[in-house]
């Protein structure tokens, strides 16, 4: 059975637990600039992303982020960038869990450092499990409600992980791709169904997360960084705008699992993918 604490409320920053069976899977979070899901872990129980990096402090576990407008609200609140917000819309989000997964809806609203409306978001998060690992869903819907919605070129946006240190390649994690490639030098601006990081770590325990773009979303080539960003990017390499009340969805679904995955093994979970 699948739970989440409902008692925490959406108006205000907070962190939105999730468990299966009564073990810890990970969270959502709505915090002071944007939403993000952190933590999460395996059935085994080990973390496969991280939270604020000293360097990176905007890398917030799973994110959606963009260049909008003339706004970074990908970088926001870093490196002396102004701070615009995911704004949620409390009335409108909420969570619930039952038996076959915990489920969330986020209505955010994207807005200037000064709280002027340019982008309605309605982010559905889902949580489930599979034999292989741990689900989670990330499907938005971005919505030109307040106006034309303009996101800039930019190879730092999308939705992105950031997994945690011990698998940066330089520590001994591995980046791999659907058609067998290894790494950021073979991997950066390749098209491929999924991408995979795993890494050993210092318990001498084998983990992993792989990204993987849902069906009908673009495809579109990868930017991935040894030092431990991956990012789904549609507008990496042009222009999208969107006509005051066009929408625009994307997905990922993110899994969460123990051991080293082959392309073999996870070629047989994407088929699972929506």
């Amino acid at each position: 059975m699948w739970t989440v604490n409902q008692s925490v409320s959406f108006d205000r920053p907070a962190r939105q637990w999730v468990w299966r069976d009564g073990r810890l899977v990970g969270a959502v979070n709505v915090g002071e600039l944007r939403a993000y899901v952190f933590p999460l872990y395996t059935p085994r129980g080990r973390l496969v992303i991280q939270e604020s990096p000293v360097d990176h402090p905007h890398h917030q576990g799973l994110t959606v982020g963009a260049q909008l407008n003339g706004w970074d609200m990908w970088n926001a609140g870093s490196f002396g960038i102004p701070r615009s917000r995911q704004v949620v819309v409390p009335d409108e989000s909420h969570a619930t869990a039952d038996a076959t997964g915990a489920r969330f809806l986020l209505m955010l609203d994207w807005t200037t450092a000064g709280g002027v409306k340019m982008l309605r978001e309605r982010r559905a998060i889902t949580f489930a499990a599979a034999a292989y690992g741990h689900i989670v869903d990330v499907r938005t819907t971005l919505i030109a409600a307040y106006g034309d919605v303009h996101f800039a070129q930019t190879k730092e946006a999308g939705l992105s992980l950031r997994v945690p240190p011990e698998w940066e390649t330089a520590n001994g994690g591995i980046i791999l791709d659907a058609r067998g490639r290894v790494g950021e030098s073979q991997i950066f601006d390749q098209l491929a169904e999924w991408i995979d990081v795993s890494g050993e770590g210092p318990a001498g325990v084998w983990a992993g997360i792989t990204m993987m773009p849902h069906r009908h979303s673009p495809a579109v080539p990868w930017m991935v960084r040894d030092y431990g960003l991956q990012n789904y990017d549609p507008w990496r390499h042009q222009r999208i705008s969107l006509a005051a009340g066009d929408t625009l969805t994307l997905g990922v679904r993110y899994v969460a699992h123990d051991g080293r995955g082959t392309v073999g093994d996870i070629a047989a979970w994407y088929r699972d993918c929506p």
